[in-house]
């Protein structure tokens, strides 16, 4: 390419010197000087040009592989949300299914008793079908506020007043089979995914 750049520029100086020995003095002389050194500023600067006129194309394509990058970049970034969403959505699903649970149970208990629950979600086969795969519901001692024993002194005799309690077990079994029962109709699940403990 230079090689061909050079070699016009001797001809087209070689050629302007031709002309110059040729025509006679005059104004025709100095139209023709004029002209030849035109054209040989022309051939001079013709890498120069040919660069401009590509530089349009360079930065067309520079812009295409910008926009290419900045539209990969927005995907990604909407594949992100779109699975940040459906992260939330589950957890939120899964916390109202919790919510729900806590107040199924409690129907069976005092309301002193403290009730947790934790249900576990299998991934969908589908798009957009969750199902429970399993319930934890762990029952608790009774609230913190309730009143302990209190002794009352009158005098020299002192008397201790306790609750009593009575032993539940058949009854809290028997209420923890209702309870499951109730749940498995509610969310359709076997009953022997649902677990039952005491804290």
């Amino acid at each position: 390419m230079i090689n061909q750049w050079i070699a016009n520029i001797v001809g087209v100086i070689v050629l302007g010197t031709l002309m110059d020995m040729i025509i006679p003095k005059g104004n025709l002389k100095t139209y023709t000087r004029f002209f030849v050194g035109l054209i040989t500023m022309l051939v001079i600067l013709q890498p120069l040009l040919k660069l401009i006129g590509h530089y349009p194309n360079f930065r067309s394509n520079l812009w295409f592989k910008t926009m290419e990058a900045e539209l990969e970049t927005i995907t990604t970034r909407n594949q992100a949300l779109e699975i940040n969403q459906e992260n939330l959505l589950m957890q939120l699903y899964k916390d109202k299914l919790e919510e729900d649970v806590i107040r199924r149970v409690k129907k069976y208990l005092s309301d002193a008793t403290n009730v947790s629950a934790t249900i576990t979600i299998s991934e969908p086969d589908d798009e957009n079908i969750y199902s429970i795969n399993r319930i934890d519901v762990t029952i608790g001692g009774h609230n913190p506020l309730e009143i302990n024993p209190v002794e009352i002194s009158i005098g020299s005799k002192s008397t201790r007043y306790e609750k009593t309690t009575t032993n539940q077990s058949e009854y809290e079994k028997k209420d923890y089979q209702m309870i499951k029962e109730d749940l498995s109709d509610a969310y359709e699940i076997d009953d022997s995914r649902i677990y039952i403990s005491n804290e």
